[in-house]
């Protein structure tokens, strides 16, 4: 097998934990261990340190700016000097360049507009069936659209993302949904289920659009009558 050289390019603040940085991350190390060359593509965070800089398998191009957006979630805009992408474009020749998230702007337009190799992209969000979501949508099309036409390969981690994508393009989308690494997230080997105690276990972003005050809502309502069940 040929070993390639990919650059995997993340819109995303890779300082700080996040779905699609997580993913990303993981699928650099699924494809070192296959033997390429995966190189992560990202804004520079601006709490990065000198040695995070240093590292010979992210490059930092540009720089990212957290802003909140009218679906109650926080979301990124980043950039970088053309300059700047062009000289990492010449320098690392890759074989293959792997878009998350492609319409996250502006980063990843300015590294696509300029990549004369193959260009594969995947969409993990889907706007909310609202208003507000089919608002943001409409809006989000005329931007998003013109990308498709340097694109060699359309990928969507569920149904619902590649629905809205073939809203957009006629091509064939493919489904890969998010992997879970079963070594390290697996069921314990025992338990005591014969204790009254239970835990309920959220994990997720502290955003309005994550819906915690209902979960602690129906915390309240359920400790009435069991007062051992415990959230974290």
């Amino acid at each position: 097998m040929k070993k390639l050289k990919i650059g995997l390019v993340c819109p995303y603040n890779v300082a700080i934990h996040g779905a699609v940085a997580e993913l990303v991350s993981d699928c650099q190390k699924e494809l070192r261990r296959r033997g390429h060359d995966a190189i992560i593509i990202t804004p520079r965070p601006q709490e990065a340190s000198e040695t995070t800089h240093r590292s010979k398998h992210i490059i930092f191009v540009g720089n990212g700016t957290e802003l909140a957006n009218p679906l109650h979630t926080t979301g990124q805009v980043s950039a970088g000097l053309n300059d700047e992408i062009d000289r990492m474009l010449d320098e690392q020749q890759f074989d293959m360049l792997h878009f998350h998230e492609p319409g996250v702007p502006v980063l990843s337009r300015q590294i696509l507009m300029r990549s004369n190799t193959v260009n594969v992209a995947t969409f993990h969000a889907t706007f909310p069936g609202t208003m507000m979501g089919r608002t943001m949508a409409k809006v989000a099309a005329p931007y998003v659209k013109p990308l498709f036409k340097h694109l060699h390969a359309y990928v969507a981690v569920s149904e619902s993302a590649a629905e809205q994508l073939g809203a957009l393009t006629k091509k064939p989308v493919a489904i890969i949904p998010a992997p879970v690494d079963l070594e390290r997230f697996k069921p314990p080997t025992s338990r005591d289920d014969t204790k009254d105690a239970k835990t309920i276990f959220y994990v997720g972003r502290l955003e309005n659009r994550k819906g915690v005050n209902y979960l602690l809502e129906a915390l309240h309502v359920l400790q009435q009558n069991h007062p051992q069940v415990s959230l974290i």
